[in-house]
């Protein structure tokens, strides 16, 4: 049997084999975001590049990696692995995809107090589950948010340009100009669009990973979310991707879909937030809700690039697009009460989306597709992205 002292090797020289693979060129959040606490949460949806923004601090720091879902993680437990680094005299440890280890909040909490001079840095898919493990210490950990790629970030990567920031609700014409000159602006968005919100579509096949995120996600993480499931639940939180996807009307009907799938309402509502907590969608309510369990006003997918990847609507992804860069710049999103003014309430603005030839309605702002300068009230989608 392997002693604890060979899996620290061992762990060791995955860590080297995984570095010595890492992309030359890391997305700007990450490589600017420093690890400063002691205790420190690094969440977002899987591939948003956690790991790699892990695995570059290690390089730069006495920091000893390992991800929990690795069979040597199970065998050992993460106590007896922090502790045997820590005589090793790392300065801290990197826990990737934490939930996956056995006992995994007991240890993180033992290894954060029996050594208070080591930082102890953990990742997940979903920050629900590292709060609701670690609530106690909630407020020693600071939060690390780690979002799908913004459009300007995607230029950055693929094509090395650096383009202007700019404001869509105020833009600067000339910053807009400087970004149009630097090349086919409106095809990459498009390109972008369809497969470029996580950096792993510099390796190519990105409808292919995509559905593994989706898949993984479904199988592997809802059910630490779930009190009860079981395989036709987790089914039905797959299918659930795909009746959004490809619905003319961003919503379920939940007195249907439980009948055809033979669950309660609860079971369902239950299933919806713990996809939400995932990043695979997002419930959009008329304003903050009271409600434990709600389907909201509209239900979008989370990653609009899975519209493209499943075949869905361009409306849909549109929609999932602004909703995303709205709570990226302003935080909470609301759908308008009332539809024929406007599509969604943020920051107590009302925001219309569309194609180029739409009407804006009674909306403060029209946010159009395939438009390249913006105009009074007009919002070109693409310069949503560029911040």
């Amino acid at each position: 049997m392997e002693t604890s002292a060979e899996t620290i090797d061992d762990c060791m020289a995955i860590q080297q084999r995984l570095q010595a693979h890492l992309p030359g060129r890391l997305r700007p959040l990450l490589a600017t975001t420093p690890i400063k606490s002691r205790g420190t949460l690094v969440v977002g949806p899987r591939g948003t590049g956690k790991t790699t923004f892990l695995l570059e601090k290690a390089k730069h720091g006495k920091l000893f990696y390992l991800s929990a879902d690795s069979p040597l993680v199970s065998n050992t437990g993460l106590w007896e692995l922090g502790r045997m680094a820590f005589q090793r005299d790392f300065d801290g440890i990197i826990i990737d995809e934490v939930h996956f280890a056995p006992d995994w909040s007991r240890d993180l909490k033992a290894l954060y107090d029996a050594y208070p001079r080591k930082k102890i840095i953990a990742s997940d898919s979903s920050s629900v589950v590292l709060q609701r493990g670690i609530a106690d210490l909630s407020r020693r950990f600071v939060k690390i948010q780690v979002p799908l790629l913004s459009f300007r970030e995607y230029v950055l990567l693929k094509e090395g340009l650096s383009l202007p920031v700019i404001d869509p609700l105020k833009p600067d014409r000339a910053a807009v100009q400087r970004a149009l000159d630097q090349g086919p602006v409106l095809h990459w968005f498009r390109e972008y669009l369809r497969g470029g919100f996580r950096p792993f579509f510099l390796e190519g096949s990105y409808p292919e990973r995509q559905l593994n995120v989706i898949e993984k996600t479904v199988f592997s993480d809802l059910p630490f979310f779930l009190a009860q499931t079981n395989e036709n639940i987790l089914r039905l939180g797959n299918a659930v991707i795909g009746m959004l996807a490809t619905s003319s009307i961003p919503t379920l009907n939940v007195e249907s879909t439980c009948r055809d799938w033979n669950v309660g309402k609860e079971t369902f509502y239950n299933l919806l937030s713990a996809l939400e907590a995932l990043s695979l969608i997002r419930i959009i309510d008329y304003g903050k809700s009271s409600k434990a369990r709600t389907k909201g006003a509209k239900i979008l997918l989370a990653d609009p690039s899975h519209y493209a990847v499943l075949g869905g609507s361009r409306g849909g992804l549109r929609e999932s697009y602004v909703v995303f860069e709205l709570e990226q710049r302003f935080g909470a999103v609301f759908a308008s009460k009332d539809e024929r003014k406007g599509d969604f309430v943020s920051k107590g603005m009302l925001f219309e989306v569309g194609g180029r030839n739409k009407k804006a309605k009674g909306a403060d702002y029209m946010i159009r597709d395939d438009l390249e300068y913006p105009a009074p009230r007009q919002i070109p989608l693409w310069t949503m992205g560029m911040r």
